[in-house]
């Protein structure tokens, strides 16, 4: 089993019956057996931080759960037809799920793990989290042309900016960074209803 989050952009003025709809297909393929779903969340409309199908606004739509590796190929075939879907991506979550699942999963990894744990360096500890949800923190690693700062200049460890690097993938691929300068759209709030590049549709990144 695996952690996954996805991220749908639809056009914004999809009506709330759309929205409904399209979500139940989508959770319904995320918690066939052996799935769980873990956390949803409509954002809302926001300005796109580059236009897709000529769409500036879109409204994003967000799922983090827990399936088996074949579940992106179910997500994606829920998800590539729809003419009111701007974007979608699934991926590997970088993080585990507080609770049941959470503590299986940590106490695997705690298994697996050699002595290279307990000589952990206070600077691997230190690591800033990285999120390619929140384009305003990411956006200060980007420089005005739109460059990823060099490891060098930020101060940071490898691994530190190989997490820097694919979470600004990630957010430039859902138009929450542009491609060609810093801009970024606003942090997320959750939108009213909280409901469980040039390309035109999803992507789906297999980074472990």
């Amino acid at each position: 089993m695996r952690n996954y989050e996805t991220i749908a952009i639809l056009r914004s003025n999809v009506p709330d019956e759309y929205v409904g709809t399209l979500t139940k297909k989508v959770e319904k393929a995320m918690t066939a057996k052996p799935g769980s779903l873990i956390k949803k969340d409509d954002w809302g409309v926001k300005r796109l931080a580059y236009e897709i199908q000529k769409e500036k606004q879109g409204r994003y739509l967000y799922w983090s759960f827990q399936h088996l590796e074949k579940a992106p190929a179910a997500i994606d075939k829920c998800l590539r037809f729809e003419e009111n879907v701007l974007r979608y991506m699934t991926v590997v979550s970088d993080w585990a799920p507080k609770g049941k699942a959470g503590r299986e999963k940590k106490a695997t990894l705690s298994e697996k793990k050699n002595t290279a744990k307990e000589t952990e360096t206070e600077s691997s500890k230190d690591r800033p989290v990285i999120d390619f949800k929140d384009p305003v923190a990411l956006s200060k690693y980007i420089n005005e042309k739109g460059k990823i700062v060099p490891q060098r200049n930020l101060g940071v460890d490898a691994c530190t900016q190989r997490a820097i690097s694919k979470a600004i993938k990630r957010a430039r691929q859902i138009a929450l960074l542009s491609y060609t300068d810093g801009f970024s759209v606003g942090g997320h709030s959750s939108h009213s209803h909280s409901h469980g590049h040039g390309h035109s549709h999803g992507e789906t990144e297999r980074f472990e």
